[in-house]
This record gives structure tokens, C-alpha cells and sequence, in this order.
């Protein structure tokens, strides 16, 4: 999926244990990161979806310090071994 550079963004998790089902974790936070490990933005307390327990969400800016089309990755951790992953591409505005 393509982003514009300077838009933001919802970056969204749904948290769930090994059975399926979602849990709430003790300790989560979000990381944007470029593929050689350059972070843009480290979030420890994400917002949480009214009414759920284990739906969070994050409105990032994409930095506008990016300047050419430019591969990222979304990374969820929370309490415990656990990450959600995610690549996505950010854009120049034409």
C-alpha cells in the first residue's frame, strides 16, 4: 500500500494471544522504521478503540523529511515475544 509523504496516516493492531482471540496487553507500542533500521517514530502508548479491549490505533505524520519514494516498516510489540509486522511504501507528492 502507497501513503503520501506529509499525509497521516491511522496505523491500526488488533491484538490477539495464540488461540485466536483477542487479549489485552500489559505493554504495547508502535515503531516506524526505514528497512536499514533508521527509526521515524516510537510510540509507547498508543490510543484504544472505544468499546474494545485489544484494538488500538496511532495517527502518524509521515515525516516530510522523506523526500523520495521510500520503503517503511510498521512494527507492533507488545508484553511478551510478540510483534506484528507490516511493509508499506510512502510516496512524493506529485
Amino acid at each position: 500500500m502507497d501513503y503520501l509523504i506529509g499525509d497521516t496516516i491511522r496505523l491500526r493492531a488488533i491484538i490477539k494471544n495464540l488461540k485466536g482471540e483477542e487479549e489485552t496487553p500489559m505493554i504495547i507500542s508502535v515503531k516506524v522504521c526505514k528497512l536499514d533500521g533508521t527509526e521515524l517514530l516510537e510510540a509507547t502508548e498508543p490510543d484504544l478503540i472505544n468499546g474494545t479491549t485489544s484494538q488500538y490505533y496511532y495517527d502518524w505524520k509521515i515525516d516530510s523529511s522523506l523526500k523520495t519514494t521510500t520503503q517503511l516498516i510498521m512494527i507492533w510489540e507488545w508484553s511478551g515475544p510478540h510483534k506484528k509486522k507490516l511493509l508499506f511504501t510512502v510516496v512524493p507528492e506529485l
